[in-house]
Parts: structure tokens; sequence; C-alpha cells
């Protein structure tokens, strides 16, 4: 078969490109060599910004939230003890009364009005009487029969009694505040009658709250009296209560119990029938390190926090806020805890500086630069090995560098 000189030519192209792929790939050019820690012109990492605290002690409590209306401790009920007509209505429903203020004034009825007159003529008659018969007795004696001695007695004591209660109707017609409280009920108005035993106002006092909490029936076992609450009404100022009383019974059909909750120091702002939140602390657990849950990570189902340290541990004294920083992953035991916080029983020292936010991208000797403390001094662990600390790499002249990249 004839050969064409093409054919030649492009088969020994072909191997001599192959051959140069060969010597290529052999041995890289050396300015192309990747950096090494050791070289000057290494490429620094970026320092990632993250949000720090310091880890410390604290107290963690198994919360417990219920809904409830304020109370009154002191509530009263304004009774009219004489019939009337209201003759002065100077409050209304919600007003603050101090003790000894006017609530209402009636005047008699008409067939009233002379009530205490009328008792008083009748008195002096029966004491006329009674004396008339007694002088005579006195003068003569058995001249007066002891029957109409005893009438004449029983008759003065009858007028006695008829003017203490005239004056007394009289003094009952202005009816005033018995204690200092907020008005409630008033449903009267001016020139309306009013009769004996009519409730013409509600009276509840503001200096102590006894509130009337329905509890689950699962919950109550975790309960006792004089655990702390905090009492949240809606807008207003919280205040510190205490459990009262436990239920003594369960409601079968509503599978609850009543629990009394006392706010001895209440808010001066706060009024009776306000929605209130209750958060009762249950089971308090204290702990030498607690942290936030989201200072917590996890690896493998097991338990992490990101822990600042130092680049040269070696020179820790004099850190300041614009010293160099690194990342390191500490195992940590976790204890108690609730939808907040968690108690680290084990891995952690007091008085670290723990990564908060900006968890993500980090990994062993990270450079970062911390933010949200004042004071960014750190505290050494005294059980520490100082051969295995992380030492800072060198820079040019001996000069403290970042780590390069690929370390």
């Amino acid at each position: 078969m004839r050969r064409f000189p093409f054919h030649d030519s492009l088969k020994w192209t072909l191997c001599a490109g192959t051959l140069a792929v060969l010597v290529a790939c052999g041995k890289p050019p050396a300015e192309t060599a990747a950096p090494t820690n050791d070289d000057p012109e290494a490429i620094e990492r970026i320092a990632l910004p993250v949000q720090v605290l310091r880890a410390g002690s604290g107290t963690i409590s198994d919360v417990i939230e219920v809904q409830a209306r304020l109370e009154a401790t002191k509530r009263q009920e304004s009774v009219s003890l004489s019939n009337g007509i209201i003759t002065e209505l100077p409050v209304v429903n919600g007003q603050i009364v101090d003790v000894g203020e006017l609530l209402v004034e009636l005047r008699p009825l008409p067939e009233d009005e002379d009530q205490l007159i009328d008792a008083t003529i009748e008195l002096k008659r029966a004491q006329r009487d009674l004396e008339r018969l007694q002088d005579l007795e006195k003068k003569v004696a058995g001249a007066v029969a002891q029957v109409d001695l005893d009438e004449a007695l029983d008759k003065r004591d009858d007028a006695t009694l008829a003017v203490k209660k005239a004056e007394r109707d009289a003094a009952n017609r202005r009816i005033v505040a018995p204690f200092r409280g907020v008005i409630s009920g008033i449903e009267a108005i001016l020139g309306e009658r009013l009769d004996k035993s009519d409730i013409f106002a509600r009276l509840q006092n503001l200096d102590s709250f006894t509130t009337t909490v329905e509890i689950p029936e699962t919950i109550v076992p975790r309960l006792e009296v004089g655990l702390s609450v905090d009492v949240i009404p809606l807008g207003d100022e919280q205040a510190l209560g205490k459990i009262l009383t436990m239920p003594a019974s369960i409601d079968h059909e509503n599978g609850t119990g009543n629990v009394q909750v006392k706010i001895d120091t209440p808010p001066a702002t706060w009024r009776p029938g306000a929605f209130a939140l209750m958060r009762i602390k249950a089971n308090e657990v204290s702990g030498d390190v607690v942290l936030p849950r989201i200072c917590v990570q996890y690896r493998r189902n097991r338990a992490f926090v990101w822990e600042m340290l130092p680049e040269d541990l070696a020179n820790s004294d004099d850190m300041t806020a614009e010293s160099n920083w690194i990342v390191k992953r500490t195992w940590v035991s976790l204890g108690a805890g609730d939808e907040d916080q968690v108690v680290i029983a084990d891995g952690l020292r007091p008085g670290a500086l723990v990564i908060r936010d900006g968890n993500k991208g980090l990994s062993d000797k990270v450079p970062v630069v911390p933010q949200g403390l004042e004071d960014y001094h750190y505290i050494p662990d005294p059980s520490a090995n100082e051969e295995t600390a992380p030492q800072r790499p060198q820079g040019p002249g001996g000069r403290p560098g970042r780590p390069a990249q690929g370390s």
C-alpha cells in the first residue's frame, strides 16, 4: 500500500505532543509551587467577624406559663344600710378613692324625714312618765304597782332605742370608702332611691393581689407553696409573686387544680380584672457555666462550642480588641436546660470566651474578629498544658503573622 507523507507527519506530531505532556506532569515549575507557612509571601486567611460572650455562672428554672386575671386580695361591697334618695354621687366606675372619701349621700324618704325628731319626743315623754311614777313611789310606798313601773321602764328603753336607730340611719345615709381602692359596679344615678341592703358599689383594695390560677393536673406535682411567680400584665409593669396555696382537689371535668398566687407589692398602675401572664419558676438549677443554647453546636451527636483564644497564648496577658484571635472547637457535656439556656456540666471553664453568633464557616484555628464585649481579656485555663498550646506562626523578620491558607 502506498504511504502518503501527510500520515507520517501526523504520527510524528502526536508522539511529540504526548512526550511534552509526560515531561510536564513529571515535575512542576518552581514558580508555581504552593506557598508554605515559612514563605514570607504566604497568603493570609480572612478573619471572620463573630459575636462573643464570656462564659459565667447562672441559674436555670423549669418555667411554667399560665394565664389569669388579676384579683384584689381585699374586696368589699358597699351596701346601703338605710333607705334614702341619692343626693350626692361624686364617684364613677374605675375611679381610685382614698379611705374616708365620700361615695354617696342620701336624704331620708318623706316618711322618714321626721324620724329622729319623733323618736326624740317619744323618749322625752317616756322619761317624764317614768320619773313621775318613781317620785310617787318614793313619797308613798306601795302607791304605784310594780307592773306600772316596769311598763314605764320598758317604754323609756324602747324610746331610747328608737332614737339610736334614727341617729344610726341618719349616719348611714352618708357612705364613705373604708379603705383605699378602685370603685366598680355603680349603676345608680342621682335622685334614685336606695333601699336598705341594696348593693351600691364594689370597692377593691390595690395594696395586694391574690389571683386564682388554673393549673393542669400534670403540672401540679411540680409546684409547691412559696415558689416564685413572675406576674406580667399586658402592657404594664411586672411584679414578683409567690404561690400562696396549692389545690386541695382536682376538677375531674377540666383536669385542673386552683393555685392561688399572692403579690404583696404590686405596681401602682395595676388594676383588678387585668389580664396577666403568670410565669412560675419550678426546679431551679444553678451552674458554674451557663450558656445560651445558640452557642452550642453538634457534630455526630456530640455537643461542642467554639472557644476564642489568642493566637499566641504565651503573650495572652495583654490582649486587646486589636489582638489576633483564633477559634478552637471545645467539646462539652450538657446539663439541665430550658428553651433558652443550658448548663455546661463539663468541658468549659468559667471566663472562657465563647462564640455566640457567626458560627458559620468556622473551623479550628480560623482567625476571627470579636465583637460584643468591652473587655476581651483572656483568662488562662490553669489546667491547660502550655506545651500543647497553639502558637502563632512567624511572619517576616520573626514577627507574628496569620496562618497561611491551607494550614
